[in-house]
């Protein structure tokens, strides 16, 4: 890295120009940028570093589109073990950021929309501060007299069963994996069909059903049954990382950067951004549960080939989420939307916006060629 390079910085500030009469805009996750004057980099170079990035992580915890909601089904069960089907529905949770405490607050404090109970009727989220991690129980023991309860989480990315993210559900964004159920429901895979139950989905039942019962409702175990879930350690977010991908300045490269990603791999990776702090400690909000920026100077950077016969006219930068999605690009959507609790029609402004330092190396003088341009 000590061979003479060139400072190639850009930001996503750039992606909008001129004035209000010819704006020029483009998307935060997705653009391009030129110089009207020339070329961006003008010269003889064979590779660009990507050394440093300065990106204010802004995607909320839970985002409308993506991991807003949860698929739930409510069933009665009698103390004969007749179950009965009381009703589906949605939980739905309002865009925004999200502690652990604050998210189970906020689920238990919801509503089952379609026949509109609330949730802490049937299911109690808890939050273990200690573990780090959301519990969730059936809100009722059993009765000797009446009877308990049970329940199924049914994971869907879309009440439309034939949308393609549902048949690739534990590859896409899902609120239950947000919350710390993905390996929960990913170790029970659907392959039949139990009647009553919605299919062999795991059921989550009342504490302190008998085991008699529990076998009978299961088909002797054909469905898993459990009292109690303890999901995996809630971080707050949305995604682990964001990856910066650039077709641009990737398109000399004779190796193509690639991810292990199972729904939508990609290419041209330049940069991946992992969501946390630089230091490894506790800390009270867990980094992406709010709003934060991270810092990066890579020690050991990405090294892009590039040719020393052609410059830099254009520079193309993409972001995505661990999912291999565009990363969502507002905090509560473009355009104007209606607020929920006020007669507000508001508007978001979006996220701030991201920085990246590029080092142009020029190649050695055995295989460059005379520089007119910029010979003294």
């Amino acid at each position: 890295m000590y061979a003479p390079n060139a400072n190639m910085v850009t930001s996503s500030f750039d992606r909008i120009r001129g004035g209000l009469v010819d704006t020029t805009s483009q998307p935060y996750n997705n653009f391009r940028i030129s110089n009207s004057g020339g070329n961006i980099i003008q010269g003889q170079m064979n590779k660009i570093s990507v050394t440093e990035v300065m990106f204010p992580y802004n995607t909320p915890t839970v985002n409308a589109t993506k991991n807003g909601f949860l698929f739930v089904y409510i069933y009665d069960v009698s103390v004969e073990g007749v179950v009965e089907t009381l009703f589906g529905g949605i939980i739905a949770l309002p865009i925004g950021w999200y502690d652990g405490s604050g998210i189970v607050a906020s689920l238990n404090a919801s509503i089952i929309v379609g026949p509109n109970v609330p949730v802490s009727d049937y299911i109690t989220f808890t939050w273990d501060p200690v573990d780090q991690i959301i519990v969730v129980s059936q809100s009722d023991a059993w009765d000797e007299g009446v009877g308990g309860y049970a329940f199924q989480f049914i994971p869907l990315a879309s009440g439309n069963l034939d949308s393609p993210a549902n048949a690739n559900i534990l590859s896409y964004p899902n609120l239950l994996w947000t919350l710390g159920f993905r390996n929960f429901l990913s170790t029970y895979p659907t392959t039949s069909i139990n009647p009553p139950f919605l299919g062999n989905i795991p059921i989550i039942v009342s504490q302190g059903t008998p085991d008699d019962i529990v076998a009978t409702i299961t088909n002797n175990g054909n469905i898993a049954a459990f009292e109690q879930v303890y999901g995996s350690q809630y971080s707050g977010r949305y995604t682990d990382y964001v990856d910066i991908v650039s077709t641009s300045l990737s398109q000399a490269q004779y190796i193509r950067d690639s991810t292990t990603s199972q729904a939508v791999p990609r290419r041209d990776v330049i940069a991946r951004i992992y969501i946390c702090t630089n230091v490894s400690t506790y800390t009270a909000d867990a980094a992406g549960s709010r709003p934060f920026t991270i810092w990066r100077n890579w020690t050991n950077p990405k090294v892009i080939k590039w040719t020393a016969d052609r410059s830099i006219d254009a520079i193309d930068l993409q972001l995505f989420d661990m999912y291999g999605l565009p990363l969502p690009n507002a905090a509560y959507g473009f355009p104007a939307t209606k607020n929920e609790l006020t007669s507000d029609v508001i508007f978001d402004c979006g996220p701030s916006n991201y920085a990246i330092t590029f080092h142009v190396h020029e190649p050695g003088a055995e295989v460059q060629n005379e520089n007119v341009g910029y010979k003294y």
